[in-house]
């Protein structure tokens, strides 16, 4: 299934600029933020995006003033630190561009998104990439969403009620649509009880399996009767935390650790001998 199926499907999704356009603002708005010797002339010379911002921003008036940024297949998922709400609820384009460039998720797919491909291929860099606007809900419940592995065209079970809508979405809306014959999927589940398109994720280790191993998943025989159950958290206890290890700098977890702060204490140490023994 392609980006713009999806979009018509779900009727939030926006499709704005292309690779090209997207690795030169990184760019630009990397070097402008590194700073350096001449940082002065940089804060006098901010790079602008007019045209990008006048496209983004009509996108947010149009989807009621906020909107989650992601690329065709990653969002900035990793770089909620830097936003004062934790999270990837953006209202101006400058908040879509501090977590573009700050994700090692959205530096993965301009620059790596091939390394984990087979059959092996020196191709690197995607040769079509969008940045995606969605509608962004205050109101979504994340107990209500769920992860959908297919292999072969097979759609691992699912259970009870939930299990026949997701399986009927699915041979409806999904099935024989989507270009490759494995790919993981996400999907809502709403009040109403209607199942809607999320989200479409690589078949692989760049996607978390959430509560299956990638080694079982690869393992899974699409033409055997015994299908993996579908798997849901039956206390608070089974909750798994967010990787909070993605979602800051290594330098600070290192800090935070002691390990880097205590290295500089014992670096400043060898120097003050050094300088003593001669003088």
């Amino acid at each position: 299934m392609t980006e713009q199926q999806c979009s018509q499907r779900l009727n939030c999704t926006k499709r704005v600029q292309s690779a090209r356009t997207l690795r030169n603002v990184l760019q630009r708005i990397t070097k402008q933020n590194t700073g350096g010797e001449h940082s002065g002339e940089n804060q006098a010379q901010l790079p602008a995006f007019p045209e990008l911002d006048e496209e983004i921003e009509q996108v947010i008036v149009e989807f009621g003033g906020s909107v989650f940024p992601k690329l065709n297949w990653s969002s900035p998922k990793d770089a909620t630190w830097m936003m004062t709400s934790g999270n990837l609820k953006c209202k101006k384009p400058e908040d879509i561009y501090l977590l573009l460039k700050s994700s090692d998720f959205i530096s993965h797919d301009l620059y790596h998104a091939f390394e984990k491909c087979w059959p092996v291929s020196d191709k690197r860099k995607p040769t079509q990439v969008c940045l995606v606007l969605r509608k962004w809900y205050d109101n979504m419940k994340p107990s209500m969403e769920f992860r959908c592995f297919v292999k072969n065209q097979i759609l691992f079970d699912e259970k009870e009620d939930i299990r026949g809508r997701i399986v009927q979405f699915f041979v409806d809306k999904v099935m024989d649509k989507f270009p490759d014959p494995d790919y993981v999927f996400d999907v809502y589940i709403t009040k109403n009880k209607t199942v809607t398109l999320v989200d479409f994720n690589p078949f692989g280790e760049v996607t978390d399996g959430l509560m299956f191993e990638w080694s079982e998943l690869h393992l899974w025989d699409a033409n055997s009767d015994l299908l993996p159950d579908m798997r849901i958290v039956g206390s608070n206890a089974g909750i798994k935390p967010k990787s909070l290890e993605n979602r800051v700098p290594f330098e600070l977890i290192d800090l935070s650790e002691g390990s880097a702060l205590s290295n500089l204490v014992e670096e400043l140490k060898r120097e003050g001998n050094l300088q003593n023994n001669t003088s």
